[in-house]
């Protein structure tokens, strides 16, 4: 249903959920309790099966700007649930509120302001971590590093996202002309956990003018939420690396300082996922998978990139290949477990 202009929310807030009864209540309070009130929420429910639907319809009970939808399956990511949220948003600019975070009381004025004092395409707020009972962990994006007095084209910033993120992307408000435009060649059909990775460089590719505001986004690291349990979609991240590898080398080139951090990243999260599978039990069917995808990964290793930049020991480790890499931890690990 087309919505007429002189009607239509200034923001759209889109809220992927699954199972999150025990915190959506306070992401959603978080919005209706905003100083400025020309918003609309939207909720896709990826078939929860706990009383997060139930939590939903109660708020659209009470508040005409929250809108809902539920998926028929789950799709096993946040990232089809949120791309329905954006196709049903009617606003011209789209933030993200995970369904176990939320956001300080000014948080849509801030950005509303700086919105109308620029030409802009996207926009950064301040990423606040806390634990699972909203206590600061003491880590906040963008770093200190970052100049978050200036204006950038969203290229700059991608440098910023690789080997480690020096700035928040969920603290973000995105043109949806820009995502409706990255949808139409992205993988729709994917359920990858790390899809809103690659995702997010599409999006600084695409934009031009940049800034960011303080405006506080508070992330809880949540041990349930899906991106936090340890399974086979943990190691989604190896695939997405890869995709990312070869868009920054497309993008930025082969001896780029993006390809460098692309390159590092690539090495620490294909040996992370080794020391995950060393560390924990799988199926036999989940572990020949599993197995792929570092295989997979290794093969794209940027070996020349990676010289003076990752720890030696640990290079010459993985050189030796996978089954020497994942004895010599084994080994480390009863070492220290010793000790």
């Amino acid at each position: 249903m087309e919505i007429d202009d002189a009607k239509k929310p200034f923001f759209s807030i889109v809220m992927p959920a699954y199972n999150a009864e025990k915190f959506i209540g306070e992401a959603v309070d978080s919005v209706i309790a905003q100083s400025f009130h020309n918003w609309e929420l939207v909720i896709v429910d990826d078939c929860s099966n706990d009383r997060t639907s139930d939590i939903i319809k109660n708020y659209i009970d009470k508040d005409n700007r929250i809108i809902a939808y539920k998926a028929s399956k789950n799709s096993g990511s946040a990232f089809q649930p949120r791309k329905k949220a954006i196709e049903m948003a009617n606003s011209e600019w789209i933030l993200y509120l995970d369904s176990d975070d939320y956001i300080e009381k000014d948080y849509l004025s801030n950005f509303y302001f700086a919105i109308e004092s620029a030409s802009l395409d996207l926009v950064l707020g301040e990423m606040v971590f806390v634990n699972e009972y909203g206590a600061s962990i003491g880590v906040t994006l963008p770093l200190p590093k970052v100049n978050t007095t200036k204006k950038y084209k969203g290229r700059e910033l991608v440098k910023d996202t690789l080997n480690g993120w020096a700035i928040g992307f969920n603290c973000a408000a995105i043109k949806k002309n820009i995502l409706m435009n990255i949808f139409d060649f992205f993988d729709i059909n994917s359920s990858s956990l790390a899809d809103d990775e690659l995702m997010s460089r599409y999006i600084l590719l695409k934009t031009n003018g940049v800034t960011f505001v303080d405006a506080k986004y508070y992330y809880r690291i949540n041990p349930e939420s899906i991106t936090n349990r340890v399974s086979v979609k943990t190691f989604d991240i190896l695939e997405s690396d890869i995709s990312i590898l070869n868009l920054i080398e497309k993008e930025f080139g082969a001896s780029s300082l993006e390809m460098e951090r692309a390159a590092i990243m690539q090495f620490h999260d294909l040996s992370r996922c080794i020391v995950i599978l060393c560390t924990n039990k799988f199926s036999i069917k989940d572990k020949i998978n599993i197995e792929k995808k570092i295989k997979h990964s290794y093969g794209h290793i940027k070996w020349s990139l990676l010289n003076g930049k990752v720890n030696r020991l640990k290079i010459l480790a993985m050189r030796s290949g996978l089954k020497s890499f994942k004895l010599m931890y084994k080994i480390y690990e009863f070492t220290w477990r010793r000790k």
